[in-house]
């Protein structure tokens, strides 16, 4: 498997292995409630290891089949894992495009790490994987992910109302796109 190690001035951002998975609970339990208001409602197995380690099997597969790139964020130094970011609704083919969705840990929220992740891992799709477009989906509400795409170029595309259903309600979801600078 194509091994995935981007390094920005905090970070490293790589691949979830199933060896992650007591990274990834601890991860899960201390930030439940903090992720909550934004990710669906929480399968009921989300925090046993064994369910952690089926789902990043499954990332990986998916990552195979070229349908999802799951990436950690992990801190440079400390190597403590920090957030995730992952592509999915990957289009390849005449659109090459994708849907980004991240998380930071409530210890590391307000520090300029998902700016800083997300900007190193675009740039990875972008130049290296030559994708065109990536769309982000962020509920109205959600200030904080808005500026995070807005300084990284993201323009605001329009309103999908209904989208999705987060923390048992269907919620819209504002529409950000980021191109890729081709001439």
């Amino acid at each position: 498997m194509e091994s995935i190690e981007l390094l920005s001035p905090h970070c490293r951002l790589r691949l979830p292995h199933p060896h992650d998975s007591a990274a990834l609970q601890r991860y899960y339990r201390s930030n439940a409630a903090f992720l909550q208001p934004w990710l669906p409602a929480y399968h009921p197995q989300r925090f046993q290891r064994d369910h952690i380690e089926t789902t990043i099997r499954s990332q990986l597969e998916l990552y195979l089949q070229r349908r999802l790139i799951p990436l950690l964020v992990l801190g440079r130094q400390s190597n403590r894992l920090l957030g995730r970011i992952t592509y999915s609704q990957v289009v390849r083919g005449n659109a090459q495009t994708c849907t980004v969705g991240y998380q930071i840990g409530r210890d590391y929220n307000g520090r300029g790490i998902a700016t800083e992740a997300l900007y190193a891992a675009n740039t990875y799709l972008f130049e290296k994987k030559g994708f065109h477009r990536i769309e982000a989906l962020i509920m109205p509400h959600n200030h904080a992910s808005i500026r995070v795409v807005e300084k990284l170029g993201f323009e605001y595309e329009g309103c999908s109302r209904g989208l999705l259903q987060i923390n048992g309600a269907w919620r819209d979801h504002l529409r950000y796109a980021l191109l890729a600078h081709t001439s």
